[in-house]
């Protein structure tokens, strides 16, 4: 069973994750619009979350493998956490189509 102190910790870590999430969205609309989050149908969104799901999955694979030379792992990590900040934001945008928002 985790106590108070570890479920407070592990909240907190949560915040920060979704705060770098926020923080790429509000980046990327000051540079995209509102382009770069659309999706016509609920199948483009869908789309887009499969690929950022199997990129990630696909760079974590080679980080855990160790085969990577130690000056490219720090890129590859970059890489894989950008996906996966990108794959929160657009499960967001795709609760906020479900909500019709």
């Amino acid at each position: 069973m985790h106590t108070s102190s570890e479920a407070r910790s592990a909240n907190d870590q949560q915040c920060g994750i979704l705060a770098e999430a926020l923080t790429i969205y509000d980046e990327r609309y000051e540079t995209r619009g509102d382009l770069w989050r659309q999706a016509d149908q609920p199948e483009d969104l869908i789309m887009h979350m499969r690929n950022k799901s199997l990129r990630a999955t696909h760079i974590m694979r080679v980080l855990e493998s160790g085969d990577l030379k130690p000056e490219a792992v720090d890129d590859h990590r970059a890489e894989a956490e950008d996906s996966l900040l990108d794959l929160i934001n657009y499960a967001a945008f795709g609760l906020r189509w479900l909500r019709g928002n």
